[in-house]
C-alpha cells in the first residue's frame, strides 16, 4: 500500500478546548496537559484564551492572564512549539509583545471577507520573530472561489501557513476535499484545516482535507472545542494508522493522560472514551469491559496491553476463551491458573 503524506498536527485543546470550561483552565492544569502533549510527541500546541489574546481585558472573563498562562506552559514544554490565537479587533501589539519571549508562533484570525485589514498586524507580529499562521475564520460560509481569492490575498502577506476554518461545522467531506484540492492548485503556501463537529463530521472532514493534500490539521483531546467541539485527536491518530499514514505521536500515552487530566475538566466533555478507541483499533468489541479490566489487573498490565495482544491474533471476529488463553500465555502467565482466579471456566466437551 502506498503511504500518504503525513500532515502536521496542531493540538488546540488548551485554546479552543477552553470554551468547554468557560475559560477556566488554570495555569497549573495547562502546564500539566501541555507537558504530557510534549512528552507524547506533539510538535505544535496552541494555548490561551479560547477567543483571543487580550480577551480578558476586552471583558471576556477567564481564570488566567495571557502572560502568566504562556509562561507556565513555556516553563515545562521542552520540544514542542507553543503559540496563541490573536484576533486583531481584540488583541493589540502591546499585549503580544510581552508574550513573544514565551511563544514560538502566533495564529492571526479574522473573518474571511476581512483579511486585507490584517496586513499591518501581521507585519507587526513578524517583528517578534514568530511563525505566523493565518486563520480564515468562517471559511465554510463562502464559495470555494471566494475562499481561494481570500487565500491569494493572505499569500501576499508575510505568513507561514494559511488555514481554512469550518467555523460552523457545516462542511461535508466532499466539499472539504474540493476546497483543499482547489487551494493546493492555486496557493503555494502550506494549507491547514480546522474542523468543527456540529454535524459530527469533524474527523471525516479532517481526513478529507488530508486526502486532498492538506499540510496541517487541527485536533483536540476528547474533541474539546467551541460548540460541538473539534476533531478528536486520539481518534484522528487511529484513523491515520488505518489509512497507512505515519505519525510520531505516542497514542498510548495520549489515551492514558487524557482520561486522567482532561476529561475531569468539564462535565460537558463528551469525547469518545479511551477503551472504545482501543477496541476499534484492536478490531473487536471489548465488552463487557469489566472482563478485560479484571484480566488486565490479574496480569499486572493495562487494557492497552490486552488490546495490543488481540491485534496480534489473526482473523479474530469474536474473542473466545481460547483467545484469552493465548493472550495470557503471551503475557507470561499460566492460562488455567489465571482463568481459575478470575472465575472463568471452559465449557465441557
Amino acid at each position: 500500500m502506498t503511504k500518504n503524506k503525513t500532515p502536521h498536527i496542531m493540538d488546540v485543546t488548551l485554546r479552543d478546548g477552553s470554551y468547554m470550561t468557560h475559560f477556566q483552565i488554570t495555569c497549573d492544569q495547562a502546564a500539566n496537559i501541555a507537558s504530557c502533549l510534549d512528552e507524547a510527541g506533539l510538535q505544535y500546541i496552541e494555548i490561551g484564551h479560547g477567543i483571543s489574546v487580550g480577551a480578558k481585558e476586552y471583558g471576556i472573563s477567564s481564570i488566567s492572564h495571557d502572560v502568566e498562562y504562556a509562561k507556565s506552559v513555556a516553563n515545562v514544554v521542552r520540544r514542542a512549539k507553543i503559540g496563541m490565537l490573536a484576533l486583531p479587533h481584540i488583541a493589540t501589539i502591546e499585549q503580544i509583545e510581552p508574550l513573544a519571549p514565551y511563544l514560538d508562533f502566533i495564529r492571526i484570525g479574522t473573518n474571511i471577507d476581512n483579511v486585507r485589514e490584517c496586513s499591518k498586524f501581521i507585519k507587526q507580529c513578524r517583528s517578534f520573530d514568530l511563525e505566523i499562521f493565518f486563520q480564515m475564520i468562517r471559511s465554510s460560509s463562502f464559495s470555494v472561489s471566494k475562499i481561494t481569492y481570500a487565500a491569494q490575498q493572505v499569500e501576499e502577506m508575510d505568513v507561514d501557513v494559511i488555514y481554512v476554518v469550518d467555523t460552523a461545522g457545516r462542511l461535508l467531506p466532499d466539499e472539504t476535499k474540493n476546497c483543499i484540492t482547489h487551494l493546493k492548485e492555486k496557493i503555494k503556501k502550506p494549507i491547514g484545516f480546522h474542523a468543527h463537529n456540529h454535524l459530527g463530521l469533524a474527523l471525516a472532514n479532517s481526513l478529507a482535507a488530508i486526502d486532498a493534500g492538506c499540510d496541517w490539521v487541527d485536533a483536540s483531546l476528547l474533541g474539546m472545542g467551541r460548540g460541538a467541539g473539534n476533531a478528536q485527536l486520539e481518534a484522528l491518530l487511529i484513523l491515520l494508522e488505518k489509512k497507512n499514514i505515519d505519525h510520531t505521536i505516542d497514542l498510548k500515552q495520549i489515551l492514558n493522560f487524557t482520561e486522567i487530566l482532561v476529561r475531569p475538566l468539564s462535565p460537558d466533555i463528551k469525547g469518545l472514551h479511551a477503551h472504545d478507541l482501543m477496541a476499534a483499533r484492536a478490531g473487536v468489541d471489548l465488552y463487557p469491559f469489566e472482563v478485560y479490566l479484571s484480566l488486565a489487573r490479574e496480569l499486572g498490565c493495562e487494557i492497552w496491553d490486552i488490546a495490543e495482544e488481540i491485534r496480534k491474533i489473526p482473523n479474530v471476529v469474536e474473542l473466545t476463551l481460547e483467545h484469552m488463553g493465548l493472550i495470557i500465555s503471551r503475557r507470561g502467565k499460566d492460562p488455567e491458573k489465571v482463568m481459575k482466579n478470575l472465575g472463568w471456566t471452559r465449557p465441557k466437551d
